[in-house]
């Protein structure tokens, strides 16, 4: 099975990459963020807004798609707060 996880390098992201490695299943980690390589990680560096064809074949390919990415933070009382969960979360 090839399961993509978008936000791999965040919290629960690394944590299901690590989980889903373990069980032997074949990753593709997205993320706006570096992540650390490992066996049998395919690593895309990417935004997903960017249209980038890297991200649109892993998707394509994919038996399963983890969408972890997103804006979190409920907390984040910054000025462009809102924009950025609209971007990262609608978007």
């Amino acid at each position: 099975m090839t399961a993509v996880v978008t936000g791999a390098a965040g919290f629960i992201g690394r944590h299901l990459v690590r989980a889903l490695l373990d069980a032997g299943e074949r990753v593709i980690g997205i993320d706006r963020e570096p992540q650390e390589p490992q066996d049998g990680l395919t690593v895309l560096t990417a935004d997903l807004l960017d249209r980038d064809e890297l991200v649109h074949a892993a998707l394509a390919s994919a038996d399963v798609v983890f969408h972890l990415a997103g804006c979190p933070g409920v907390r984040d009382n910054r000025p462009d707060v809102r924009q950025r969960r609209y971007r990262d979360n609608v978007l």
